[in-house]
């Protein structure tokens, strides 16, 4: 720590947690494994503090956590790894629960593990999440194309 007449600073030596993290997600190339796990991802910066100085900060981390899981979830999906994929989506979606792409990363691993009617189940949980948000049911069209193009899924409109 640094001090600058009635401001503290981190020096150069710190190492901080959130820094390294992004540091590793920035690095991450699409064909390889990802850098982190799930539960690396898992939390927000900083919860129980309430500085207003810190609101931009933490959706900022909190964007960069939900876009890794996202990705993270597609990646285990092509890998089949679909627990992982299906654990990665759920928790974009516990940490928002109203993302459209959160869900539809949800559906997508279903879909590919081949459990139809899980991806069914899912798509009307987001449709009711919705109605229960005041939020009209109205899907995306890549939602839209989700149903569509999934097997079994055309009837779940």
């Amino acid at each position: 720590m640094a001090t600058s007449g009635d401001r503290l600073y981190l020096t150069t030596c710190v190492k901080v947690d959130i820094t390294q993290l992004r540091d590793q997600l920035d690095q991450w190339l699409s064909g390889e494994a990802p850098p982190v796990t799930t539960g690396a991802l898992s939390w927000d910066l900083l919860p129980s503090w309430y500085d207003d100085w810190l609101l931009i900060d933490r959706e900022r981390q909190r964007q960069i956590r939900l876009h890794a899981l996202e990705r993270m979830s597609a990646w285990y999906v092509s890998a089949e790894r679909f627990d992982s994929a299906i654990e990665a989506a759920l928790q974009a979606i516990a940490g928002d629960p109203l993302r459209e792409s959160a869900h539809r990363c949800l559906i997508r691993a279903h879909l590919a593990e081949g459990n139809v009617s899980e991806a069914r189940r899912q798509v009307h949980s987001y449709a009711a999440l919705l109605a229960d948000a005041g939020i009209p049911a109205k899907l995306s069209s890549r939602m839209r194309e989700l149903i569509l193009t999934g097997p079994s899924l055309a009837s779940a409109r």
